[in-house]
């Protein structure tokens, strides 16, 4: 499944920002570019730490040349990727329409176009991806909630055509299920480090000096017992406001700590793109079948992370569901 949702998410962001799908659902397989992206993610994580502790042209001079020749594959392929969009007309709105229509004075140079182009797909693919991955995982290791969660959506629909961004906003315990899990398998395990302003703050109570390095651990912040109650469980009714107002038991946890897609002015950009990108895959996948873990995916959260997750295979059986 790792691999369908990874190819489901990367055709759709490829589509909404520069107007054409990268074809890896039809091709079954990945396009070179999105490979390049992940090489690219994963460089940028094996590299930062010198980065910390270096000068950059030493940096430079010891990473390996393979690195090196990723890290160009995945330019001069994000260039021909603007290139041919800025070439091309469209009548149908993508990404690349708005950022040319506000391209004044203040807009951004073909250059700049080029080096987020990079960003806007890895931030707008496979994050989504590692969620919808997380919440099968967890969906289908916890056969209660699994069969709450189909009979909501199997219940609310006439047909497939009726399930849309507007009417899965009333499926209240799919909201909750992708919040838990949020909490168990945050998209982007990295910390997003911030410095501390000048004259140094207060955090949390202790007083911190300026240019300090200060970030969150998100995957230990949600597991944490002073935040969660049962945090190692997979408890959706912690985010359904019934269960809060017919028992004590979540009245301790600190929701608001769920942040995953960090906080302030500068969080993800493309918060509420992901929010209804996976809560609409998510219904469309269980109203079209039924799914079950096979052999050989026990433990499969135990993964390596390079700034996202290492997702190892995650072997499940589609049944076709007949309304």
């Amino acid at each position: 499944m790792t691999k369908w949702l990874n190819y489901t998410t990367f055709d759709i962001i490829g589509d909404l920002a520069f107007g054409e799908s990268f074809d890896c659902l039809k091709n079954k397989g990945y396009h070179s570019w999105v490979t390049f992206v992940y090489q690219g993610t994963k460089t940028t994580a094996l590299v930062r730490p010198f980065l910390m502790m270096l000068p950059s042209f030493l940096v430079t001079l010891l990473v390996p040349s393979r690195i090196k020749q990723m890290r160009e594959n995945l330019y001069f392929s994000s260039k021909a990727k603007v290139q041919n969009r800025l070439n091309r007309q469209t009548n149908r709105p993508d990404f690349w329409t708005y950022i040319l229509r506000h391209n004044d004075e203040k807009g951004m140079s073909v250059n700049e176009m080029e080096a987020n182009a990079e960003l806007l797909i890895a931030a707008g693919s496979e994050t989504t991806a590692s969620l919808l991955s997380g919440w099968v995982y967890h969906l289908l290791t916890n056969p209660s909630v699994y069969k709450r969660l189909a009979d909501e959506i199997r219940g609310s629909f006439q047909n497939d055509e009726s399930i849309d961004i507007s009417s899965i906003g009333k499926l209240s315990y799919l909201h909750a299920v992708l919040e838990e899990s949020l909490r168990m398998y945050p998209p982007v395990p990295a910390m997003f480090p911030r410095k501390v302003p000048k004259g140094g703050a207060f955090i949390n109570g202790q007083f911190v000096h300026e240019g300090t390095s200060v970030a969150v651990a998100f995957y230990s912040a949600f597991r944490a017992t002073t935040n969660f109650t049962e945090p190692d469980s997979f408890l959706p009714e912690r985010w359904l406001q019934e269960s809060n107002n017919s028992n004590q038991r979540f009245a301790s946890d600190i929701k608001e700590v769920l942040q995953p897609f960090s906080y302030g002015p500068r969080n993800c950009l493309g918060k509420n793109l992901a929010n209804a990108e996976m809560r609409l895959i998510a219904t469309k996948l269980l109203w079209n079948f039924d799914m079950s873990l096979e052999d050989g995916s026990d433990n499969w959260e135990a993964q390596k992370s390079y700034n996202v997750w290492q997702k190892k295979p995650l072997m499940v059986k589609l049944t076709p569901v007949q309304h």
